[in-house]
């Protein structure tokens, strides 16, 4: 893994108690409002990248997509996105450890693929996207 990814790595997993409980990362009106833009559907799966605390993955989720799969470089943000996908005991949402630059899906696997503030964080965003 690159040096880039660890420093992202390191630094997320240092502070992902307090990004996951700060309201002004939740964001929650304004992802709620991104979600009813991308309108998941019952049928839908969606891939949220850099998922973090899970937070857009799990309003996806809560709208009731089929599947929803939230990816993070961060095990700390996923240990964090699992407790909060239990605690609005959601079971069509489910978080793995991944990287947004190599993804592990097929392609056209997903409906709908999100990432909802990392972009700036990718070395390489063009491969990303």
């Amino acid at each position: 893994m690159s040096q880039h990814k660890d420093r992202v790595r390191d630094a997320f997993s240092a502070q992902a108690d307090s990004y996951a409980n700060s309201a002004v990362i939740a964001a929650e009106e304004a992802r709620r409002g991104f979600v009813a833009f991308v309108a998941p559907q019952p049928g839908d799966r969606v891939l949220d990248v850099a998922t973090g605390p899970g937070f857009l993955a799990l309003l996806c989720a809560a709208e009731g997509a089929a599947e929803v799969i939230g990816i993070d470089l961060t095990p700390a943000m996923l240990a964090r996105a699992e407790a909060n996908r239990v605690a609005r005991g959601l079971s069509n949402a489910r978080f793995a450890e991944g990287d947004a630059e190599a993804l592990a899906f097929p392609d056209e696997h997903f409906d709908i693929v999100t990432c909802g503030s990392a972009f700036h964080h990718f070395a390489d965003a063009r491969r990303v996207l």
